[in-house]
């Protein structure tokens, strides 16, 4: 009834497709967060993280079920919706017109890239295409080298393409941020 009276009511947007996502109807959560996106600032990192962690689901769900180009779709798309809403909230944050649903997608921000790094290397991986899960797994080193996990993913990775001397030096690293926890 929200959205009927007044469009640019992004909450109601976001609560709706909160509702049906909740319930699993993915297709019809992602177009309301998509509505909420596209109708107002004020919700719209809401929006994308949402539709991001929307994604995510739908990437872990196809990878299982072998619609691996889906699955690659779904997590490309996430991914570039979070760093899209990044820059978005660090702004909002600094000009201290961030309420605490801000803060608290800002505290996801890094978790969820993270995860989004994961899942892409792994269906890459399940792809065959191992360079590309290399490429994946050494920007996500670059962007959060403190993870141990990246590092042993890209170890991992790049052992089983014959680099076993940087392999052994993801390795050293990981052993390194390891120790430093």
């Amino acid at each position: 009834k929200a959205t009927e009276i007044d469009p640019r009511m992004g909450g109601a947007w976001i609560n709706m497709g909160t509702t049906l996502a909740e319930a699993g109807n993915l297709h019809d959560a992602e177009l309301m967060f998509m509505k909420a996106i596209e109708c107002c600032d004020d919700v719209r990192t809401k929006g994308m993280m949402n539709l991001a962690l929307l994604l995510q689901k739908r990437a872990n769900d196809l990878a299982p079920a072998g619609d691996l180009a889906g699955a690659k779709a779904a997590i490309d798309r996430a991914g570039r919706l979070v760093d899209e809403a990044k820059p978005l909230l660090d702004a909002r944050i600094a000009l201290g017109g961030a309420d605490s649903e801000d803060a608290m997608f800002a505290s996801q921000l890094k978790p969820l890239r993270v995860q989004i790094h994961r899942l892409c290397g792994q269906i890459l991986a399940g792809m065959g295409d191992l360079e590309a899960c290399e490429a994946e797994f050494r920007t996500a080193s670059e962007s959060f080298g403190d993870i141990p996990g990246i590092w042993d993913a890209l170890a991992r990775v790049l052992d089983l393409r014959g680099k076993t001397e940087e392999g052994r030096l993801a390795r050293e690293r990981l052993a390194a941020v390891r120790n430093s926890l």
